[in-house]
């Protein structure tokens, strides 16, 4: 997201066990004003054929609700790593 925006290059990663169930309406309340989710991803686990979703939020109105990330990116190697879960790289160097 070199300018802010998601385009074609850009890629969102998140733990799919962060997914939930469905929601018919998955807006927020932030401060009075409904906010609408600007993507819905499904998750389909492929071994039990189970599914999870997961909404994506973008709005200044919108407040960090966790205490710790979980995930890290080291710009410099182009590697994800989530201590005692996984680490993924995509550095050909």
């Amino acid at each position: 997201m070199e300018d802010g925006q998601l385009d074609d290059n850009d890629e969102i990663v998140f733990m799919a066990a962060d997914g939930g169930g469905w929601v018919d309406n998955p807006a927020l309340d932030a401060s009075g004003t409904s906010i609408m989710p600007i993507y819905v991803v499904a998750l389909t686990d492929p071994l039990s054929d189970t599914h999870a979703w997961a909404y994506i939020f973008r709005s200044a109105a919108l407040s960090r609700t966790f205490a710790a990330d979980y995930v890290s990116y080291d710009g410099d190697n182009d590697r994800f790593t989530s201590p005692g879960r996984y680490a993924i790289g995509f550095n050909a160097a």
